[in-house]
């Protein structure tokens, strides 16, 4: 694994660019649609080949219009869940981005680099 300037190149049965976090992670993203307040939104099945979903993951989302706020209702290994507070029903959609643990590397955090 390469460091440089704060972005990963990481092997891992896909060539992925990531930001470099403290945790070993990797970070997914994308846009959504919630009908009726409600969205469940798939992992990608390659993204999902990389990290461990087992294990708790963060998702952050951003409603990309008015709204009563948007909250993660549920996270399993393959979907999570999107509503909307106050029990809304817009068709609102959002950006997403998941950041969860690399495979693997579940317990390492930041490791002293070595030159090339």
């Amino acid at each position: 694994m390469k460091v440089k300037l704060g972005i990963i190149l990481a092997v891992v049965g896909v060539i992925a660019l990531t930001v470099a976090p403290a945790l070993n992670a990797m970070n997914s993203g994308g846009t959504a649609a919630m009908a009726n307040g409600y969205a469940r939104v798939e992992l990608e099945p390659i993204f999902a080949q990389t990290v461990n979903t087992e294990l708790p993951y963060h998702v952050f989302v951003t409603p990309l219009g008015e709204s009563r706020g948007l909250f993660v209702a549920e996270k399993t290994s393959t979907y999570f869940i999107i509503r909307e507070n106050g029990a809304g029903t817009p068709a609102l959609s959002f950006d997403y981005r998941i950041v969860a643990k690399r495979k693997g590397y579940e317990e390492v955090r930041l490791q002293q680099a070595t030159s090339p």
